[in-house]
């Protein structure tokens, strides 16, 4: 599945290693006993944190504060 939204351009190459970790680490936690260290742990949740606050938050805060910033003044054209 992780192919498909890189192909699809909806996640980044590093955003999929960064998602295989995750999967991978709630994987080896959940089917064979390992137990994360409290470091790792949140370290995989603060990059799950991210990829979500950039997929749904920022775009909407960007938006917002786009919208806020006037226009540029065209330039005059200088005369030689």
């Amino acid at each position: 599945k992780l192919p498909a939204l890189l192909d699809k351009k909806l996640i980044t190459e590093l955003q999929k290693d960064v998602l295989v970790t995750v999967i991978g680490a709630g994987d080896a936690a959940a089917h064979r006993g390992i137990q994360m260290n409290r470091a790792d742990l949140i370290a995989m949740l603060d990059a799950v944190e991210s990829l979500l606050r950039i997929t749904y938050c920022d775009p909407q805060t960007h938006k917002a504060i786009r919208s806020r910033i006037p226009r540029r003044r065209k330039r005059k054209a200088k005369t030689p």
